[in-house]
Parts: C-alpha cells; structure tokens; sequence
C-alpha cells in the first residue's frame, strides 16, 4: 500500500510565545460521585491541597506531594536510553504503576525496560525506533526550576531525538504539571516537537504516551479497563479511538486507578493500543497498525512546531464508590 502523508498545516503550533506558562483559568475543581452525593475537591488555591514539589538530583527528580513520593522522573538511565516516570503511587500509597525493574516473584517481567511506567516515545520517528530502546532521547537541559508561583509547579525539560547512528532528528521542549489532590494526581504533559530539518512520525502500534500499570491493576488480575466510548475489557478498546483509558481495581478497601487523558487540541483522536497484561497506549499515529484506515506518515516541515498534549490521572477512592472518570476528563480540557 502506498504511503500517503498527511496534512497537518493548521494543527502546527507556530510562533507561540509563553504556551507553558499559560494561567490557570479560575478555581481547580475535581469532583467525585458518591452514590447519591457529590464530593468537590478543591485546588491548591483554595488553601485546602497543594502542589507537588520536585528534588533534582544526579539522574532522576523526586516528585513529593508534601511529605510522600509519589513519583520519580529519570531523564538519565544508562540502560533506558529515554527519559521516563517510575514508581508512580496513589494518594493511598499504592503503586499504581508496574515495580521498576519488575520483581520476577512480584511482576511480569516482560518488556522490562521498554514498559519503565510511563513513557512518550515512538517506534518509528524518521525510521529510528525509540520505543524498543533503538535510538536515543536525550536529556539536554532543564528549562527552570520549577518555582512555585501560586501554580502549580511545573518542569521543563529539553530533549534531543538521536538516530541509532547520532544523527539528531528534532528537539521535544516538555512540561510536566503535576496536580495535588485529597484522592488523585494528575500527571499533565505538553510536549513540542521541533526541528531545522523535515523529520515524519510513521505508522506502527508502539507510538505515543505509554502506561505500564502494577500488575496487581492488570485485567488479567481482576483490574477493570474502560474507554470513554463505553467499551470495557482490553480485547474490545485495541485500536478504537477513545478520549481516555481508565484501568482500576478494589485494592483492600480502595478502589484504585490510573487513567489515560488524551487533550481533544491534538491533531487527531488516539487509538488504544491496551492488552491484559496492563499496558494502555495512546497512540495518534498508527492509523494501518490499528486498523483505522490507510498508512500515515506525519510530515513537519523545519521550523514547525507540532504539540501533543496528554494527562495521566491517578486516584485512590473507597471501594464502595463510584467515580467519573469524564468528568475529571472534561476539567482537564477547561484548564487547559
């Protein structure tokens, strides 16, 4: 089948000055349905919760919500050749993503360093595969310090794509805001992709904002996924598009989950590339590997800027409740 490329003149980002400092538009507010009623979490302005902080250190930054980790940001890994997040916990302290490196007695240790938590890479970027761990995403430099300014904290990162053989291919200026509330964090990403030279996305399954979940989550476990198009089980949400992913289990006395956000601004819907096993996949690029259409290849021309835009929502309830992953999805779409 011949490849076809496509137009994405309109959906680029040009001149764009301050797009990751844009303010917060009034209160943030998340709320849960509890049977007959409703509890609403409040934002960090409100007094009531706060905003995460982050330790930069030799290799990795410590993400805290005030007293406990709830995460690790690695952006230098002798073995893993791509920055990532570990060691993700709910506000209950579980983790919701799977043991980084897995324990043979604990875990599937299947595609230990491809699946680390949660990752942005692609198998195909202008031919070089950065999701088996092919090519290199580089670290270059930290873009601040993440001050607290009343918003919530933010890092930003510069990243450099190399080919297996060095040749650099584009930069990713990246943001990550992490969000603190009383039952859920919310993990948001904002990453721009430029270049002084043409560099294309390919078609293939292993593309986009991956989440390797704990394997006490998995489906084959006795977890739960779910799409916002109402399909359930991995077997049915592969490769149909959907706005998130929710994958979640009662855990003792919680109910416990991490879900995909795929921003409605990115240049077209994701499919879902999930299996059993605990792996959800955002994938905008694999129109032919999952089976939506014909093959696509992603052309940006130098000097463009091409965005994409997702969240990861972690959350720890009591088992007996219920929560609406849309709404907390349709908030994330008003802040941003």
């Amino acid at each position: 089948m011949p490849t076809s490329k496509s137009s994405i003149k309109g959906r680029l980002l040009i001149d764009r000055p301050g797009w990751n400092r844009t303010k917060r538009r009034g209160c943030l507010k998340k709320v849960l349905l509890l049977g007959l009623g409703v509890i609403v979490f409040s934002s960090p302005a409100d007094g009531q919760d706060s905003a995460a902080t982050f330790e930069f250190r030799d290799h990795d930054v410590v993400i805290r919500d005030g007293k406990n980790v709830i995460a690790r940001y690695v952006f230098s890994d002798a073995e893993i050749p791509r920055p990532y997040l570990c060691d993700v916990a709910a506000p209950n302290q579980f983790q919701v993503t799977r043991r980084h490196p897995p324990k043979p007695d604990l875990d599937a240790t299947d595609h230990a360093t491809m699946h680390p938590g949660i990752w942005l890479a692609f198998g195909d970027l202008s031919g070089s595969d950065f999701w088996r761990n092919r090519a290199t995403i580089q670290h270059v430099e930290f873009l601040s310090d993440a001050q607290d300014d009343g918003e919530p904290r933010t890092l930003r990162e510069r990243k450099r794509y190399l080919s297996k053989d060095g040749k650099r291919l584009c930069e990713e200026e990246f943001s990550l805001q992490v969000i603190v509330l009383k039952n859920a964090f919310v993990f948001e990403f904002d990453s721009v992709f430029t270049s002084d030279q043409e560099f294309f996305f390919g078609d293939q399954e292993e593309m986009g904002l991956g989440v390797r979940a704990a394997t006490e989550l998995a489906e084959n476990a006795g977890g739960s996924m779910k799409s916002s198009g109402g399909a359930e089980s991995a077997k049915v949400i592969w490769g149909q598009p959907a706005e998130w992913c929710d994958l979640s289990r009662a855990i003792e006395q919680d109910k416990v989950g991490v879900a995909i956000f795929c921003h409605r601004e990115n240049f077209r819907s994701s499919c879902m590339h999930a299996r059993d096993y605990g792996l959800m996949t955002a994938n905008l690029f694999g129109r032919e590997a999952m089976k939506q259409g014909e093959r696509s290849r992603i052309t940006v021309q130098p000097g463009e800027e091409f965005r994409l835009r997702y969240a990861v929502f972690v959350y720890a309830v009591p088992a007996e409740r219920t929560i609406d992953i849309e709404h907390f999805y349709q908030d994330y779409l008003e802040r941003n």
